[in-house]
Formats: structure tokens, sequence, C-alpha cells
């Protein structure tokens, strides 16, 4: 394995092209009877993406863009996901 992450190229098959700043949206956060934990949801592309996506972009955002160290292991997946 190895290799440089220069070498790396996405598949169009695979990923869609998406702007770094089309990601810098605040998060939503819920809460549900099942968990104290709060649900976090992101605006993103005309509809809402769940965790645990939403919580990976939303830690990107916070890291790469706004240079703050945010965690995420405390946010919670909606019910639907549990299954």
């Amino acid at each position: 394995m190895g290799g440089d992450a220069t070498d790396l190229t996405p598949n169009p098959d695979e990923v869609d092209r998406v702007s770094l700043t089309s990601t810098d949206v605040e998060p939503r956060l819920l809460t549900i009877p099942e968990s104290d934990a709060p649900v976090i949801q992101l605006p993103l592309f005309g509809r809402f993406v769940h965790a645990p996506t939403a919580a990976v972009l939303y830690q990107f955002r916070e890291v790469v863009l706004c240079g703050r160290s945010t965690r995420v292991a405390h946010l919670e997946q909606p019910v639907f996901a549990w299954r």
C-alpha cells in the first residue's frame, strides 16, 4: 500500500464533487426522548443529512474551515439509524 495522497483521484461514479464552502452550514441539533444526547442534522443540498455522516461533515467544517478543535462523539444518531 503506501503511496502519496497526491496520487488519489476520486471516482466520479462514487464521489459527487462538493465545494468546501457548501459544507459551511450551521448544524441543527434536536432532542429526542430516547437519548440525552443531541441529534445532529446538517441542512445540505436541499435536504437534511443525518449522523453519522452529519457528524463527520460537521467536524470537518469545524476543524478545516473554522480552525476549531471539535469533538462529535457526544452527538446522537436519529432513532431510525439505530436499527
